[in-house]
């Protein structure tokens, strides 16, 4: 996954990365770290496979790796998290070196998906901003969290069991 490599050694990512988890180290609730990101790859690509939507595996992996960065603007500037994640996704894919360059469709579908992973609509069924927004979900164990009575998640959104 030479293009995945690539972006997780971008300076730029790093920068974001590092900001990222200095903000988040007093943090109770789940935290937005490399184990997130690629349990939320690994989840999706998982789902892309069942389902047979044949994404390429390291733009499941791009698009999970990049969706919540945007959260260094939201503690700091109050921005919603996935429209700060646009502009830091655009910011690092347009910045990779020319051999780990992903396609246009492909930096629009990870920019798509990094826009709506919040949202419970408006992704289209088979795409990677579905399987992100799935699988991002599916990722949090909220059925062992000690703080889960004061989480802002709403009750349904919460994993409660193993099996969904």
């Amino acid at each position: 996954m030479k293009r995945v490599e690539a972006l997780w050694q971008n300076r730029i990512y790093r920068h974001y990365y590092q900001i990222l988890q200095e903000d988040e180290q007093a943090r109770v609730f789940c935290c937005h770290d490399m184990q997130h990101f690629l349990d939320v790859a690994r989840i999706a690509y998982i789902l892309s496979m069942e389902q047979h939507m044949g994404i390429a595996k390291e733009v499941i992996y791009a698009a999970a790796l990049l969706h919540d960065l945007g959260r260094v603007k939201e503690y700091d500037r109050g921005i919603p998290h996935a429209m700060a994640g646009v502009a830091i996704a655009n910011e690092i894919l347009a910045a990779l070196p020319e051999e780990a360059e992903f396609t246009e469709t492909e930096k629009e579908a990870i920019v798509v998906a990094i826009a709506t992973h919040q949202e419970e609509t408006g992704a289209k069924e088979a795409s990677l901003a579905r399987v992100l927004q799935k699988a991002d979900r599916l990722s949090r164990p909220c059925y062992l969290c000690r703080v889960r009575s004061q989480c802002k998640w709403p009750k349904e959104k919460m994993n409660t069991t193993i099996v969904e």
